[in-house]
């Protein structure tokens, strides 16, 4: 059992020591809704893979499953959104594939 004092963002600062990171500090978000508790850190490399890892209550998912496919569709979004308000893409531009996002991406994402 692995142990980090800074949570997952430290933990994703592990997973990436042997890579050369994209930025400094990972990203990190949570909120909470009715009593469920959501959180997640990404940090991209320049890697060519990604590394999604999720927990629910603490236990690893490794095959993924509805949180993680609404975590990529909504980090694609986010993403999509953010080009479109920076007019990287323009209003008749295809959005971007999720893919080109998470290359080189490492995130963990956790559910409580």
């Amino acid at each position: 059992m692995y142990k980090y004092d800074g949570g997952i963002n430290d933990f994703v600062k592990y997973l990436n020591e042997s890579k050369t990171t994209l930025y400094s500090d990972p990203l990190y978000a949570s909120a909470e809704k009715d009593g469920i508790i959501v959180e997640f850190a990404i940090q991209h490399t320049d890697a060519y893979v990604d590394s999604i890892y999720s927990y629910v209550n603490n236990i690893p998912t490794g095959e993924g499953g509805m949180h993680e496919t609404g975590f990529r569709s909504g980090l694609t979004r986010c993403f999509n959104d953010y080009a479109r308000e920076k007019n990287v893409l323009k209003e008749k531009d295809d959005n971007l594939l999720g893919d080109d996002f998470r290359e080189g991406l490492t995130a963990i994402l956790s559910i409580k």
